[in-house]
């Protein structure tokens, strides 16, 4: 038969339109720019916290630097959740908040 289902954490949650962007850009032998960005329109899902949106626009943008003088080295300045969004990935659990982070790798 028909299941009449109108909240839930996993069936009604996934996205009736989504598109994606990324990029890379390159403005020196040192330095990069990337960026991903999603934006989400969302099945309306009652299990949503009361004034989350079911829409959603999600972007990271960080700043990568490849020092010379250390090959293997990067070191990286990244921003998520840069437009500090509301949205819930998963209904009821919080978004993360905008987050800040200073990373270093190292390969070899």
């Amino acid at each position: 038969g028909l299941a009449n289902v109108d909240a839930s954490f996993y069936a009604l949650n996934f996205a009736r339109h989504r598109a994606t962007l990324s990029f890379v850009y390159q403005l020196s032998s040192a330095f990069e720019i990337r960026s991903d960005n999603s934006f989400r329109i969302q099945r309306e899902n009652l299990l949503r916290t009361s004034g989350t949106p079911d829409d959603a626009v999600s972007s990271s943008l960080g700043l990568f630097f490849f020092p010379q003088s250390v090959e293997g080295l990067e070191v990286s300045l990244t921003v998520t959740n840069l437009w500090d969004s509301d949205f819930e990935e998963i209904p009821s659990v919080a978004a993360h908040p905008r987050q800040v982070s200073l990373n270093s790798v190292f390969r070899w």
